[in-house]
């Protein structure tokens, strides 16, 4: 990762001291360079803008002038005649007449992953110092709107603002400055009044601006075009995702009573059937009961939470399935060569480590850690970044158990050795001790993902070698150490899971001239012996599909917000002892790169 985004420590240390919750602060030019140019943004709200015309439901693109948002803002959208958001801006502002607009994309982290990395890179330094541990999401401003279209409001987020065309001013008021809350009359006055008490920040492009989720603000383009990227930090709730549960499980259950008109709106309606509401309302309350002995119910909000949890490490379709990842310098090697730019799905199927090293940095070991522990993995992982390749020992066992945790979709299930304890007579004497006990770690519309994404890595990927002969639905993975010390198929179906390992027990001395292979990969021996063992294994089992989950996988934006205090800050750079420098603060010495060491991911 480059640190030319990154801000010194003792910056961040300040800042979350003095600012952080309290006061709002522009960052003068904290960058040597912009963060982004003009062009490069446009061309990701262009995209953005193709997906929502395509039919993209999930894309959250909005146009306004000084009457309101558009209803249909298809016309008025970014398109493939707009080289550049200058002729964008011309085009739109002749077709509405010379007024003025805006364009507002939030999720933007999902249309360009360069820069979304480098905001990521800005962002480290806070999160290790913050305790608890925020969502993030990207917000795209841009038009020559006099001011933002909800006028003066307060939001439950910290925000960075980042200009990057333009100069953008904003008018800032503490919580208590309007003490009716959304309610206060002079939300609605004449705001040349109300600016004389504002605090105004004002920034022009390379300017970061802050304000907490405590000031009510309002955001306006100072002559001209404006574009700027706002980071909207919010903290977890847990609890309002419980009520939107329970609100849409009521909704339901009460559905059928409210609907037709059915529900008394006027003072004649309600004198007439009173009595409605009251039904209604012992519905809800019934519902609630209901509720309260509803295994499905309770696990689908233990799955939505998992899911929210996980949502830093969550890459959105778009991104799973076609962003590219620069094959870097010094990113590692791979085993089985290859290069260039390549998908996460498609990194997975060829086993291409050098993505995966670059997403390692991107979630944090310690996340990573704790997602393969709740799989199945029991032996102490050190949080490093090569730990993603496979550079820490762990049993065939344990990953049998991870895979397994998956091939049930995403159910874990201790392993067991025993079953039962019989007697002589075949009495069993013992059963409910060796119980095996399940817990489910990650949801089962997760786990389907991974599942058909391995199923790609056997049919067309690195582990062919394991397809079965009847066809049945499989899924696996190959895996291949440094100089070919150690070499793994594991896989699964719906009915079993098992790891293959082929090594020397005492060294990792390279699979060389074995069985004829001239140098053993995963895809190679460990491959065929995993299907010999399952053909024999599932030889009485049909063959059967995974069931389609009941909670399918939530895409969302990749918004990485787990802590990187794995890697600390590199000591100073040492100087000369002759040499006494003019009196210049010394620059930062670049963010320290941990060594990736390249081990099982063939």
């Amino acid at each position: 990762m480059s640190a030319e985004f990154v801000l010194p420590s003792d910056f961040w240390s300040h800042f979350v001291t003095h600012c952080w919750g309290k006061i709002p602060f522009v960052i003068k030019k904290p960058f040597p360079q912009p963060l982004a140019t003009t062009q490069e943004v446009f061309l990701a709200t262009r995209h953005a803008a193709d997906e929502f015309r395509a039919g993209g439901s999930s894309v959250r693109i909005r146009f306004y002038m000084e009457d309101g948002f558009s209803v249909k803002p298809e016309p008025y959208l970014p398109d493939s005649n707009d080289h550049s958001a200058e002729a964008y801006a011309a085009r739109v502002t002749g077709k509405i007449d010379g007024r003025c607009f805006g364009l507002i994309l939030n999720g933007f982290q999902a249309y360009d992953a360069e820069l979304w990395r480098r905001v990521r890179e800005f962002l480290r330094g806070l999160l290790t110092e913050i305790s608890v541990q925020p969502m993030v999401e990207g917000v795209l401003f841009f038009g020559n709107y006099d001011k933002t279209p909800r006028g003066i409001h307060k939001d439950p987020v910290d925000i960075f603002l980042f200009v990057i065309e333009g100069r953008k001013k904003m008018y800032l008021w503490p919580e208590e400055f309007f003490h009716e809350g959304d309610h206060d009359a002079r939300l609605d006055s004449d705001f040349a009044v109300l600016r004389r008490d504002a605090i105004v920040l004002e920034g022009e492009p390379g300017d970061v601006i802050y304000w907490p989720s405590s000031y009510w603000h309002v955001g306006e383009s100072v002559g001209g075009l404006s574009l700027s990227l706002s980071l909207a930090l919010k903290p977890l709730q847990p609890s309002s995702e419980i009520l939107d549960h329970l609100k849409q499980y009521i909704e339901e259950f009460v559905h059928a009573s409210l609907d037709e008109g059915n529900f008394p709106t006027t003072p004649k309606e309600l004198e007439e059937s009173a009595a409605m509401i009251a039904g209604v309302t012992k519905l809800a309350l019934k519902a609630l009961q209901k509720a309260n002995r509803d295994s499905d119910f309770a696990e689908a909000i233990q799955v939505s939470w998992l899911d929210r949890l996980t949502a830093s490490v969550t890459y959105h379709r778009t991104t799973l399935e076609n962003v590219i990842w620069a094959n870097t310098v010094g990113w590692g090697h791979n085993a089985e060569g290859g290069g260039g730019y390549q998908s996460l799905v498609s990194a997975t199927v060829h086993s291409v480590n050098i993505v995966y090293s670059q997403l390692m940095r991107d979630l944090g070991p310690k996340q990573v850690a704790e997602t393969a522990h709740l799989l199945g993995i029991t032996s102490k992982l050190p949080l490093h970044c090569s730990m993603v390749l496979g550079a820490d020992d762990v049993t065939p066992l344990e990953l049998t158990s991870a895979y397994a945790t998956i091939a049930a979709g995403g159910v874990y299930h201790r392993p067991r050795t025993i079953r039962r304890v019989e007697d002589a007579t075949g009495k069993i004497v013992a059963s409910k001790v060796f119980r095996v006990q399940a817990k489910r770690v990650v949801s089962d519309g997760v786990a389907y993902e991974a599942t058909q994404i391995l199923k790609d890595a056997v049919s067309s990927g690195t582990g062919t070698r394991a397809r079965l002969d009847d066809g049945r639905p499989q899924a696996g993975k190959t895996g291949t150490a440094e100089n070919y010390g150690n070499a793994w198929f594991c896989g699964y179906t719906p009915d079993i899971a098992a790891c293959v390992w082929v090594g020397y027990r005492s060294s990792n001395k390279p699979l060389e001239n074995v069985e004829g292979f001239g140098a053993v990969y995963g895809g190679t021996l460990p491959a065929m012996i995993w299907k010999d063992f399952m053909t024999t294994a599932l030889a009485r089992i049909g063959p059967h599909d995974w069931p389609e989950p009941k909670h399918p996988m939530v895409y969302r934006p990749f918004t990485p917000t787990t802590s990187f205090g794995y890697n600390p800050s590199p000591p100073a750079a040492p100087q000369a002892p002759e040499k006494k420098p003019a009196k210049k603060k010394p620059k930062a010495p670049p963010a320290a790169t941990t060594p990736v060491v390249i081990a099982p991911q063939g």
